[in-house]
Protein backbone atom coordinates (compact mmCIF):
# COMPACT_ATOMS: atom_id res chain seq x y z
CA UNK A 1 0.00 0.00 0.00
CA UNK A 2 1.34 3.43 -0.88
CA UNK A 3 -1.23 5.97 0.22
CA UNK A 4 -4.41 6.59 2.29
CA UNK A 5 -6.47 9.79 2.41
CA UNK A 6 -9.82 11.05 3.74
CA UNK A 7 -12.65 11.93 1.41
CA UNK A 8 -13.68 14.69 3.86
CA UNK A 9 -12.35 15.92 7.17
CA UNK A 10 -15.74 16.70 8.75
CA UNK A 11 -18.88 14.55 9.03
CA UNK A 12 -21.88 14.41 11.33
CA UNK A 13 -22.81 11.62 13.71
CA UNK A 14 -24.06 8.62 11.72
CA UNK A 15 -22.66 9.89 8.41
CA UNK A 16 -19.91 7.66 6.93
CA UNK A 17 -16.43 9.00 6.29
CA UNK A 18 -14.66 7.58 3.24
CA UNK A 19 -10.98 6.59 3.25
CA UNK A 20 -9.40 6.23 -0.20
CA UNK A 21 -6.63 3.62 -0.27
CA UNK A 22 -4.08 3.26 -3.09
CA UNK A 23 -2.58 -0.22 -3.43
CA UNK A 24 0.35 -1.29 -5.62
CA UNK A 25 1.04 -4.83 -6.94
CA UNK A 26 4.70 -5.69 -7.29
CA UNK A 27 3.85 -8.58 -9.60
CA UNK A 28 2.02 -8.80 -12.95
CA UNK A 29 -0.84 -11.02 -11.83
CA UNK A 30 -3.86 -10.18 -9.67
CA UNK A 31 -3.43 -10.91 -5.99
CA UNK A 32 -5.60 -10.92 -2.90
CA UNK A 33 -4.75 -8.82 0.17
CA UNK A 34 -6.41 -7.61 3.36
CA UNK A 35 -6.52 -3.97 4.44
CA UNK A 36 -7.16 -3.04 8.07
CA UNK A 37 -8.75 0.27 9.06
CA UNK A 38 -7.76 1.57 12.50
CA UNK A 39 -9.34 4.35 14.56
CA UNK A 40 -7.10 5.87 17.21
CA UNK A 41 -4.80 2.87 16.84
CA UNK A 42 -7.46 0.16 17.21
CA UNK A 43 -8.55 -2.02 14.31
CA UNK A 44 -12.25 -1.51 13.59
CA UNK A 45 -12.66 -3.31 10.27
CA UNK A 46 -10.77 -5.52 7.81
CA UNK A 47 -11.58 -5.99 4.12
CA UNK A 48 -10.26 -8.35 1.46
CA UNK A 49 -9.51 -6.68 -1.87
CA UNK A 50 -8.16 -7.81 -5.24
CA UNK A 51 -5.16 -5.90 -6.56
CA UNK A 52 -4.49 -5.96 -10.28
CA UNK A 53 -1.09 -5.94 -11.89
CA UNK A 54 -1.19 -2.17 -12.31
CA UNK A 55 -2.39 -1.61 -8.73
CA UNK A 56 -5.81 -0.39 -7.65
CA UNK A 57 -7.67 2.16 -5.57
CA UNK A 58 -10.35 1.09 -3.07
CA UNK A 59 -12.49 2.89 -0.52
CA UNK A 60 -13.23 1.96 3.08
CA UNK A 61 -16.11 3.56 5.01
CA UNK A 62 -16.66 4.12 8.71
CA UNK A 63 -19.38 6.02 10.62
CA UNK A 64 -19.31 7.25 14.22
CA UNK A 65 -22.01 7.38 16.89
CA UNK A 66 -20.40 10.04 19.08
CA UNK A 67 -18.96 13.46 18.26
CA UNK A 68 -15.21 14.02 18.57
CA UNK A 69 -11.94 13.83 16.66
CA UNK A 70 -10.70 10.46 15.39
CA UNK A 71 -7.34 9.53 13.81
CA UNK A 72 -7.77 7.05 10.92
CA UNK A 73 -5.11 4.86 9.33
CA UNK A 74 -4.96 1.88 6.94
CA UNK A 75 -2.29 -0.77 7.50
CA UNK A 76 -0.31 1.75 9.54
CA UNK A 77 -0.44 4.48 6.89
CA UNK A 78 -2.07 7.61 8.31
CA UNK A 79 -5.16 8.79 6.41
CA UNK A 80 -5.83 11.88 8.55
CA UNK A 81 -8.04 13.05 11.40
CA UNK A 82 -11.80 13.34 10.95
CA UNK A 83 -13.97 15.65 13.05
CA UNK A 84 -17.36 14.16 13.84
CA UNK A 85 -20.00 16.74 14.75
CA UNK A 86 -23.51 16.34 16.04
CA UNK A 87 -26.05 16.04 13.27
CA UNK A 88 -28.29 18.37 15.27
CA UNK A 89 -26.50 21.57 16.25
CA UNK A 90 -27.66 24.73 17.95
CA UNK A 91 -27.00 27.72 15.73
CA UNK A 92 -28.55 30.58 17.73
CA UNK A 93 -30.27 31.09 21.09
CA UNK A 94 -31.94 34.09 22.73
CA UNK A 95 -34.10 34.86 25.76
CA UNK A 96 -37.69 35.89 25.07
CA UNK A 97 -37.93 37.37 28.58
CA UNK A 98 -34.89 38.21 30.68
CA UNK A 99 -36.49 38.57 34.12
CA UNK A 100 -38.84 36.52 36.28
CA UNK A 101 -39.38 35.25 39.83
CA UNK A 102 -37.71 32.13 41.21
CA UNK A 103 -39.96 29.11 40.69
CA UNK A 104 -41.09 30.26 37.25
CA UNK A 105 -39.55 29.61 33.85
CA UNK A 106 -37.82 32.08 31.54
CA UNK A 107 -38.66 31.18 27.93
CA UNK A 108 -35.85 31.17 25.38
CA UNK A 109 -35.81 30.33 21.70
CA UNK A 110 -33.11 28.25 19.99
CA UNK A 111 -32.50 27.76 16.28
CA UNK A 112 -31.43 24.16 15.68
CA UNK A 113 -30.13 22.67 12.42
CA UNK A 114 -29.89 19.04 11.33
CA UNK A 115 -26.88 18.83 9.02
CA UNK A 116 -27.42 15.17 8.25
CA UNK A 117 -29.58 13.65 5.52
CA UNK A 118 -31.98 11.77 7.82
CA UNK A 119 -34.33 12.83 10.62
CA UNK A 120 -32.57 12.72 13.98
CA UNK A 121 -33.64 13.28 17.57
CA UNK A 122 -31.50 13.80 20.68
CA UNK A 123 -31.60 15.55 24.07
CA UNK A 124 -30.62 19.22 24.06
CA UNK A 125 -29.65 20.85 27.37
CA UNK A 126 -29.96 24.39 28.71
CA UNK A 127 -27.43 25.50 31.33
CA UNK A 128 -27.38 28.33 33.86
CA UNK A 129 -23.82 29.31 34.82
CA UNK A 130 -22.76 25.92 33.45
CA UNK A 131 -25.25 23.81 35.43
CA UNK A 132 -28.03 21.93 33.66
CA UNK A 133 -31.46 23.49 34.31
CA UNK A 134 -33.59 22.12 31.45
CA UNK A 135 -33.39 19.28 28.95
CA UNK A 136 -35.66 18.53 26.01
CA UNK A 137 -35.50 15.88 23.31
CA UNK A 138 -35.49 17.62 19.94
CA UNK A 139 -36.26 15.97 16.61
CA UNK A 140 -35.30 17.67 13.33
CA UNK A 141 -35.81 16.40 9.78
CA UNK A 142 -32.76 15.93 7.58
CA UNK A 143 -31.20 19.09 6.14
CA UNK A 144 -33.78 21.15 8.03
CA UNK A 145 -33.75 24.03 10.53
CA UNK A 146 -36.38 24.54 13.25
CA UNK A 147 -36.94 26.83 16.21
CA UNK A 148 -37.41 25.22 19.61
CA UNK A 149 -38.62 26.86 22.84
CA UNK A 150 -37.05 25.96 26.19
CA UNK A 151 -38.24 27.08 29.63
CA UNK A 152 -35.41 26.88 32.19
CA UNK A 153 -35.91 27.61 35.88
CA UNK A 154 -33.71 27.91 38.98
CA UNK A 155 -34.35 27.73 42.73
CA UNK A 156 -32.10 30.56 43.94
CA UNK A 157 -32.39 34.26 43.05
CA UNK A 158 -29.65 35.96 41.06
CA UNK A 159 -28.27 36.63 37.59
CA UNK A 160 -27.45 33.60 35.46
CA UNK A 161 -25.70 33.23 32.11
CA UNK A 162 -28.01 30.94 30.14
CA UNK A 163 -26.87 28.85 27.18
CA UNK A 164 -28.27 26.13 24.95
CA UNK A 165 -25.37 23.69 24.92
CA UNK A 166 -22.41 25.93 24.03
CA UNK A 167 -24.44 28.73 22.41
CA UNK A 168 -25.09 31.72 24.74
CA UNK A 169 -28.74 32.80 25.07
CA UNK A 170 -28.25 35.82 27.34
CA UNK A 171 -28.33 36.72 31.03
CA UNK A 172 -31.49 35.95 32.98
CA UNK A 173 -32.45 37.65 36.25
CA UNK A 174 -34.42 35.50 38.71
CA UNK A 175 -35.94 37.55 41.53
CA UNK A 176 -36.59 36.30 45.05
CA UNK A 177 -40.03 34.87 45.93
CA UNK A 178 -41.75 33.25 48.90
CA UNK A 179 -42.24 30.17 46.77
CA UNK A 180 -42.78 27.54 49.49
CA UNK A 181 -43.30 27.07 53.21
CA UNK A 182 -40.50 28.85 55.03
CA UNK A 183 -39.59 30.75 51.83
CA UNK A 184 -37.01 28.24 50.51
CA UNK A 185 -35.95 24.59 50.62
CA UNK A 186 -34.03 25.17 53.85
CA UNK A 187 -37.16 26.59 55.57
CA UNK A 188 -35.24 29.69 56.62
CA UNK A 189 -38.34 31.88 56.87
CA UNK A 190 -36.46 34.90 55.62
CA UNK A 191 -35.93 37.01 52.52
CA UNK A 192 -33.57 39.90 51.91
CA UNK A 193 -35.22 41.40 48.83
CA UNK A 194 -38.94 41.68 49.64
CA UNK A 195 -40.43 44.77 51.25
CA UNK A 196 -43.26 43.82 53.62
CA UNK A 197 -45.20 46.37 55.71
CA UNK A 198 -43.12 47.83 58.56
CA UNK A 199 -45.24 50.76 59.76
CA UNK A 200 -48.74 49.25 59.84
CA UNK A 201 -50.75 46.21 58.89
CA UNK A 202 -53.49 47.74 56.78
CA UNK A 203 -55.84 45.25 55.15
CA UNK A 204 -55.73 45.36 51.35
CA UNK A 205 -58.05 42.47 50.68
CA UNK A 206 -59.57 39.44 52.35
CA UNK A 207 -60.80 36.15 50.85
CA UNK A 208 -63.00 33.67 52.67
CA UNK A 209 -62.91 30.06 51.44
CA UNK A 210 -65.77 27.94 52.71
CA UNK A 211 -63.72 24.77 52.13
CA UNK A 212 -61.43 25.83 54.95
CA UNK A 213 -57.66 25.65 55.05
CA UNK A 214 -54.95 24.93 57.59
CA UNK A 215 -52.15 25.72 55.18
CA UNK A 216 -50.11 28.84 54.60
CA UNK A 217 -49.94 30.87 51.38
CA UNK A 218 -46.96 31.09 49.05
CA UNK A 219 -46.37 33.91 46.58
CA UNK A 220 -44.51 33.96 43.27
CA UNK A 221 -44.43 37.20 41.30
CA UNK A 222 -47.95 38.59 41.07
CA UNK A 223 -49.72 35.40 42.14
CA UNK A 224 -50.56 33.89 45.54
CA UNK A 225 -51.14 30.14 45.82
CA UNK A 226 -53.09 28.43 48.59
CA UNK A 227 -54.16 24.86 49.32
CA UNK A 228 -57.71 24.22 50.53
CA UNK A 229 -59.47 21.39 52.33
CA UNK A 230 -61.37 20.72 55.54
CA UNK A 231 -59.83 17.90 57.62
CA UNK A 232 -63.09 17.53 59.54
CA UNK A 233 -65.34 17.15 56.50
CA UNK A 234 -66.59 13.77 55.33
CA UNK A 235 -65.85 14.06 51.61
CA UNK A 236 -62.08 14.81 51.70
CA UNK A 237 -62.47 17.33 48.86
CA UNK A 238 -59.64 19.75 48.29
CA UNK A 239 -58.19 22.13 45.76
CA UNK A 240 -55.36 24.52 45.04
CA UNK A 241 -56.17 28.10 44.09
CA UNK A 242 -54.17 30.86 42.38
CA UNK A 243 -55.05 34.46 43.33
CA UNK A 244 -54.14 37.84 41.90
CA UNK A 245 -51.69 39.21 44.49
CA UNK A 246 -52.89 42.81 44.18
CA UNK A 247 -56.64 42.15 44.45
CA UNK A 248 -57.18 38.59 45.72
CA UNK A 249 -59.25 37.72 42.64
CA UNK A 250 -59.18 34.08 41.55
CA UNK A 251 -57.05 33.30 38.52
CA UNK A 252 -57.67 29.58 38.55
CA UNK A 253 -58.70 26.82 40.90
CA UNK A 254 -58.20 23.07 40.46
CA UNK A 255 -59.49 20.07 42.36
CA UNK A 256 -56.74 17.87 43.79
CA UNK A 257 -58.58 14.66 44.68
CA UNK A 258 -57.86 15.14 48.39
CA UNK A 259 -57.40 17.77 51.09
CA UNK A 260 -54.41 20.05 50.69
CA UNK A 261 -53.45 20.11 54.36
CA UNK A 262 -50.14 21.91 53.89
CA UNK A 263 -48.74 24.78 51.82
CA UNK A 264 -47.81 24.07 48.19
CA UNK A 265 -44.39 24.67 46.66
CA UNK A 266 -43.71 26.39 43.33
CA UNK A 267 -40.79 24.83 41.46
CA UNK A 268 -39.82 24.51 37.79
CA UNK A 269 -42.99 26.36 36.79
CA UNK A 270 -45.32 23.98 38.65
CA UNK A 271 -47.42 24.30 41.79
CA UNK A 272 -46.71 21.09 43.72
CA UNK A 273 -48.89 20.06 46.66
CA UNK A 274 -49.82 17.07 48.76
CA UNK A 275 -53.42 15.78 48.70
CA UNK A 276 -54.71 13.55 51.52
CA UNK A 277 -57.83 11.46 52.04
CA UNK A 278 -59.05 9.91 55.30
CA UNK A 279 -57.58 10.59 58.71
CA UNK A 280 -53.93 9.88 59.40
CA UNK A 281 -54.66 6.91 61.65
CA UNK A 282 -57.18 5.29 59.29
CA UNK A 283 -56.06 2.20 57.42
CA UNK A 284 -57.73 3.59 54.31
CA UNK A 285 -56.04 6.99 54.54
CA UNK A 286 -53.98 7.86 51.46
CA UNK A 287 -51.75 10.56 50.10
CA UNK A 288 -50.52 11.74 46.74
CA UNK A 289 -48.49 14.56 45.27
CA UNK A 290 -50.06 16.66 42.52
CA UNK A 291 -48.46 19.18 40.17
CA UNK A 292 -50.20 21.93 38.19
CA UNK A 293 -48.85 24.45 35.69
CA UNK A 294 -48.61 27.63 37.72
CA UNK A 295 -49.84 29.79 34.85
CA UNK A 296 -53.21 28.16 34.10
CA UNK A 297 -53.62 25.27 36.55
CA UNK A 298 -53.25 22.57 33.92
CA UNK A 299 -52.68 19.20 35.63
CA UNK A 300 -49.13 18.01 34.96
CA UNK A 301 -48.50 14.82 36.97
CA UNK A 302 -49.55 12.77 40.01
CA UNK A 303 -47.52 10.50 42.31
CA UNK A 304 -49.32 8.11 44.67
CA UNK A 305 -47.62 7.67 48.04
CA UNK A 306 -47.57 4.93 50.68
CA UNK A 307 -49.48 7.07 53.22
CA UNK A 308 -50.82 10.61 53.75
CA UNK A 309 -48.46 13.54 53.25
CA UNK A 310 -46.97 14.63 56.60
CA UNK A 311 -46.02 18.21 55.75
CA UNK A 312 -45.31 20.74 53.03
CA UNK A 313 -42.97 19.75 50.18
CA UNK A 314 -39.46 21.22 50.08
CA UNK A 315 -37.86 22.10 46.74
CA UNK A 316 -34.29 22.16 45.50
CA UNK A 317 -33.03 22.39 41.92
CA UNK A 318 -35.74 20.57 39.92
CA UNK A 319 -36.82 18.16 42.66
CA UNK A 320 -39.34 18.18 45.49
CA UNK A 321 -38.97 16.23 48.73
CA UNK A 322 -42.02 14.95 50.60
CA UNK A 323 -42.45 12.97 53.83
CA UNK A 324 -45.39 10.74 54.73
CA UNK A 325 -47.07 9.60 57.92
CA UNK A 326 -46.02 6.07 56.97
CA UNK A 327 -42.37 6.90 57.68
CA UNK A 328 -41.08 7.48 54.16
CA UNK A 329 -39.30 10.37 52.45
CA UNK A 330 -39.68 10.75 48.68
CA UNK A 331 -37.53 12.61 46.15
CA UNK A 332 -39.58 13.47 43.04
CA UNK A 333 -38.51 15.13 39.79
CA UNK A 334 -40.66 18.26 39.66
CA UNK A 335 -40.64 18.40 35.87
CA UNK A 336 -42.33 15.05 35.20
CA UNK A 337 -43.20 13.34 38.51
CA UNK A 338 -40.53 10.63 38.30
CA UNK A 339 -39.74 9.22 41.75
CA UNK A 340 -35.96 9.52 42.05
CA UNK A 341 -35.75 7.64 45.34
CA UNK A 342 -37.66 6.82 48.52
CA UNK A 343 -36.30 6.01 51.97
CA UNK A 344 -37.95 4.54 55.09
CA UNK A 345 -36.74 6.46 58.17
CA UNK A 346 -38.57 4.13 60.60
CA UNK A 347 -40.54 6.85 62.40
CA UNK A 348 -43.12 9.43 61.46
CA UNK A 349 -40.98 12.18 59.96
CA UNK A 350 -41.48 15.91 59.92
CA UNK A 351 -41.62 17.81 56.67
CA UNK A 352 -38.13 18.01 55.15
CA UNK A 353 -35.61 20.79 54.73
CA UNK A 354 -33.14 20.50 51.88
CA UNK A 355 -29.76 21.91 50.90
CA UNK A 356 -27.71 21.18 47.80
CA UNK A 357 -26.25 18.01 49.39
CA UNK A 358 -28.63 16.74 52.08
CA UNK A 359 -32.29 16.36 53.08
CA UNK A 360 -33.06 16.82 56.79
CA UNK A 361 -36.09 15.45 58.64
CA UNK A 362 -37.02 15.35 62.29
CA UNK A 363 -38.86 12.41 63.81
CA UNK A 364 -41.41 11.54 66.46
CA UNK A 365 -38.61 9.42 67.92
CA UNK A 366 -36.65 12.59 68.72
CA UNK A 367 -33.97 12.12 66.08
CA UNK A 368 -32.77 14.43 63.35
CA UNK A 369 -31.75 12.55 60.22
CA UNK A 370 -29.68 13.66 57.24
CA UNK A 371 -30.31 11.87 53.94
CA UNK A 372 -28.14 12.15 50.84
CA UNK A 373 -29.87 14.28 48.24
CA UNK A 374 -28.79 11.97 45.41
CA UNK A 375 -29.95 8.57 46.73
CA UNK A 376 -31.70 9.06 50.09
CA UNK A 377 -29.11 7.13 52.10
CA UNK A 378 -29.21 8.08 55.79
CA UNK A 379 -25.85 9.74 56.42
CA UNK A 380 -26.28 10.50 60.11
CA UNK A 381 -28.84 10.82 62.89
CA UNK A 382 -28.62 12.85 66.09
CA UNK A 383 -31.02 12.59 69.06
CA UNK A 384 -32.58 15.57 70.84
CA UNK A 385 -35.02 15.63 73.74
CA UNK A 386 -38.70 15.48 72.79
CA UNK A 387 -40.61 14.85 69.55
CA UNK A 388 -39.66 16.76 66.44
CA UNK A 389 -42.96 17.55 64.70
CA UNK A 390 -42.10 20.73 62.78
CA UNK A 391 -39.77 21.12 59.82
CA UNK A 392 -36.06 21.60 60.54
CA UNK A 393 -34.32 24.71 59.27
CA UNK A 394 -31.03 24.31 57.41
CA UNK A 395 -28.82 27.31 56.71
CA UNK A 396 -25.15 28.31 56.81
CA UNK A 397 -23.87 24.86 57.81
CA UNK A 398 -26.29 24.38 60.72
CA UNK A 399 -29.60 22.53 61.14
CA UNK A 400 -31.94 24.11 63.71
CA UNK A 401 -34.74 21.98 65.16
CA UNK A 402 -37.55 22.60 67.63
CA UNK A 403 -39.12 19.76 69.60
CA UNK A 404 -42.00 19.25 72.00
CA UNK A 405 -41.57 17.46 75.33
CA UNK A 406 -44.59 15.42 76.34
CA UNK A 407 -45.67 14.02 79.70
CA UNK A 408 -45.26 10.24 79.40
CA UNK A 409 -48.67 9.27 80.67
CA UNK A 410 -51.11 11.99 79.71
CA UNK A 411 -49.40 13.28 76.56
CA UNK A 412 -49.58 16.83 77.88
CA UNK A 413 -46.89 19.15 76.50
CA UNK A 414 -44.56 20.16 79.31
CA UNK A 415 -41.87 22.03 77.41
CA UNK A 416 -39.69 22.18 74.33
CA UNK A 417 -36.11 21.98 73.12
CA UNK A 418 -34.29 24.09 70.56
CA UNK A 419 -31.06 22.62 69.14
CA UNK A 420 -28.38 23.62 66.63
CA UNK A 421 -26.66 20.69 64.88
CA UNK A 422 -23.82 20.89 62.32
CA UNK A 423 -24.96 19.80 58.85
CA UNK A 424 -22.22 17.16 58.83
CA UNK A 425 -23.61 15.61 62.04
CA UNK A 426 -22.06 15.24 65.45
CA UNK A 427 -23.03 16.67 68.82
CA UNK A 428 -25.32 19.71 68.86
CA UNK A 429 -23.51 23.04 68.97
CA UNK A 430 -25.97 24.08 71.68
CA UNK A 431 -29.40 23.22 73.08
CA UNK A 432 -31.97 25.35 74.87
CA UNK A 433 -34.92 24.07 76.88
CA UNK A 434 -38.07 26.15 77.51
CA UNK A 435 -41.05 25.42 79.71
CA UNK A 436 -43.61 25.88 76.94
CA UNK A 437 -44.38 24.13 73.66
CA UNK A 438 -42.03 24.75 70.75
CA UNK A 439 -44.50 23.97 68.01
CA UNK A 440 -43.36 25.86 64.93
CA UNK A 441 -40.51 25.88 62.48
CA UNK A 442 -37.98 28.66 62.86
CA UNK A 443 -37.19 31.86 61.03
CA UNK A 444 -33.49 32.71 60.83
CA UNK A 445 -32.25 36.29 60.97
CA UNK A 446 -28.71 37.59 60.67
CA UNK A 447 -27.94 36.79 64.32
CA UNK A 448 -31.26 35.68 65.75
CA UNK A 449 -33.74 32.78 65.63
CA UNK A 450 -37.48 33.28 65.95
CA UNK A 451 -40.07 30.64 66.79
CA UNK A 452 -43.60 30.13 68.01
CA UNK A 453 -43.45 29.24 71.71
CA UNK A 454 -46.73 28.42 73.38
CA UNK A 455 -49.16 31.09 72.17
CA UNK A 456 -46.43 33.64 71.56
CA UNK A 457 -43.34 34.33 69.45
CA UNK A 458 -39.89 34.41 71.03
CA UNK A 459 -36.51 35.56 69.84
CA UNK A 460 -33.32 33.55 70.50
CA UNK A 461 -29.63 34.23 69.93
CA UNK A 462 -28.23 32.27 66.98
CA UNK A 463 -24.83 31.96 68.62
CA UNK A 464 -25.89 30.03 71.74
CA UNK A 465 -29.69 29.64 71.78
CA UNK A 466 -30.25 31.94 74.76
CA UNK A 467 -33.58 33.75 74.91
CA UNK A 468 -33.35 37.24 73.41
CA UNK A 469 -36.95 38.34 74.02
CA UNK A 470 -40.45 37.00 74.58
CA UNK A 471 -43.38 38.42 72.68
CA UNK A 472 -46.87 38.87 74.11
CA UNK A 473 -49.06 35.79 74.38
CA UNK A 474 -52.55 35.33 73.01
CA UNK A 475 -54.83 36.47 75.83
CA UNK A 476 -56.88 33.34 76.44
CA UNK A 477 -57.88 29.94 75.24
CA UNK A 478 -55.88 27.37 73.35
CA UNK A 479 -54.39 27.30 69.92
CA UNK A 480 -51.13 27.23 68.07
CA UNK A 481 -48.68 29.76 66.71
CA UNK A 482 -47.62 29.65 63.09
CA UNK A 483 -44.00 29.75 61.98
CA UNK A 484 -42.84 33.38 61.83
CA UNK A 485 -41.05 35.22 59.02
CA UNK A 486 -38.19 37.70 59.27
CA UNK A 487 -37.34 40.46 56.79
CA UNK A 488 -34.87 43.33 57.26
CA UNK A 489 -34.95 43.33 61.05
CA UNK A 490 -38.70 42.80 61.41
CA UNK A 491 -40.31 39.55 62.58
CA UNK A 492 -43.85 38.80 61.39
CA UNK A 493 -46.15 36.20 62.88
CA UNK A 494 -49.70 35.24 63.72
CA UNK A 495 -51.02 34.41 67.16
CA UNK A 496 -54.21 32.46 67.72
CA UNK A 497 -56.70 31.56 70.40
CA UNK A 498 -60.22 30.15 70.43
CA UNK A 499 -61.86 33.59 70.59
CA UNK A 500 -59.61 35.56 68.31
CA UNK A 501 -56.02 36.46 67.53
CA UNK A 502 -53.85 38.93 65.68
CA UNK A 503 -51.02 39.41 63.24
CA UNK A 504 -48.06 41.24 64.74
CA UNK A 505 -44.72 42.72 63.61
CA UNK A 506 -41.83 42.75 66.11
CA UNK A 507 -38.46 44.44 66.09
CA UNK A 508 -36.03 41.52 65.65
CA UNK A 509 -33.47 43.07 68.01
CA UNK A 510 -35.57 43.71 71.13
CA UNK A 511 -39.05 42.28 70.47
CA UNK A 512 -40.86 45.61 70.65
CA UNK A 513 -44.09 45.73 68.66
CA UNK A 514 -44.08 47.73 65.43
CA UNK A 515 -47.72 47.11 64.61
CA UNK A 516 -50.58 44.76 65.38
CA UNK A 517 -53.73 43.83 63.45
CA UNK A 518 -56.55 42.33 65.52
CA UNK A 519 -58.81 39.69 64.05
CA UNK A 520 -59.46 35.98 63.97
CA UNK A 521 -56.94 33.40 65.10
CA UNK A 522 -53.88 33.78 62.87
CA UNK A 523 -52.05 30.48 63.08
CA UNK A 524 -50.58 29.99 59.61
CA UNK A 525 -47.10 31.00 58.55
CA UNK A 526 -47.05 34.35 56.70
CA UNK A 527 -45.63 34.87 53.21
CA UNK A 528 -44.02 38.06 51.96
CA UNK A 529 -44.05 39.54 48.47
CA UNK A 530 -44.18 42.85 46.61
CA UNK A 531 -44.80 45.08 49.63
CA UNK A 532 -47.49 42.86 51.13
CA UNK A 533 -47.79 40.30 53.90
CA UNK A 534 -50.13 37.37 53.26
CA UNK A 535 -51.42 35.33 56.19
CA UNK A 536 -54.21 32.86 56.85
CA UNK A 537 -56.63 33.65 59.68
CA UNK A 538 -59.57 31.82 61.15
CA UNK A 539 -60.41 28.65 59.29
CA UNK A 540 -60.39 29.50 55.63
CA UNK A 541 -59.65 33.22 55.37
CA UNK A 542 -56.63 34.81 53.71
CA UNK A 543 -55.52 38.38 54.41
CA UNK A 544 -53.24 40.68 52.46
CA UNK A 545 -51.71 43.47 54.55
CA UNK A 546 -49.63 46.48 53.57
CA UNK A 547 -48.32 49.80 54.91
CA UNK A 548 -50.84 51.82 52.90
Amino acid sequence: MTDASLGTETVVVGEPVTVEVTLQNSGVLESETTVALTVDGETVTEESVTVGGDGTTVTVERSFEAPGEYALAVDGVAAGTVTVERAIRVREASLERARGPVGTRLPLLATIRNHGPAAVGRPVTVTADGDSVATRTVEVDGETTREVRFEPSVTEPGRYDLAVEDVPAGTGQFTDTWREFGHDGGNTGRTRTASPPTESGTEVWRRDFLDGTRGSPVVVGDTVYLGLGNPYAADDSGSVVALEAATGETRWRKQTGGRVDFPPSVVAGYVVCGANTGQFRDDAASGRVRAFDRRDGRAAWTVDLDAPVAGPPAASERSVYVSTTGGRVYAIDATDGTVRWTENVETRPSAPAVTDRQVFVGGRDGRVRALGVEDGTVRWQVPVEGRIESSPTAVDGTVYVASRIYHDRYAAITGGTLAAIPTDGGEPEWTTTVDESLGSSLAVGEDGLFAGVGLSIWGFERADGSVRWRGPSADAGTGTTGAPAVVDGTVYGGLGRVNGGYVVAFDAADGSERWRTEGDAATSAPAVGDGRLYVGVGFGELLALTDE
